[in-house]
């Protein structure tokens, strides 16, 4: 699976979180914080246990999703799939699901 050029090696496969704020744990704590909070307001629950991973194959979908025009219907199948069931972007059955249900 390629990733993306110029990530450090360790953030490659990192926990939710830790590439946006880099080892950061107050901005994380505060940005956790945030998310969860508006997440609420809408009735999503984030989960933060999962881990991040390359994005490539899933932009490159949301672009074919754009084409047909199901890119809101994929993203949401995708999104609800990473950030509350802690599944990976990478994962080909992941996209697949996502897919299928767009």
């Amino acid at each position: 699976m390629p990733l993306e050029i110029g990530v450090p090696e360790a953030l490659q496969r990192a926990e939710k979180g830790q590439r946006l704020w880099y080892n950061n744990r107050q901005a994380r704590s505060v940005g956790e914080r945030m998310l969860d909070f508006v997440g609420a307001e809408y009735g999503v629950k984030y989960s933060w246990k999962g881990l991040c991973s390359s994005a490539m194959d899933s932009l490159r979908l949301v672009l074919y999703a754009q084409s047909m025009g199901l890119n809101e219907e994929f993203m949401a199948a995708l999104g609800w799939r990473h950030f509350a069931k802690d599944r990976e972007l990478a994962d080909r059955t992941t996209l697949l699901e996502a897919a299928a249900e767009a």
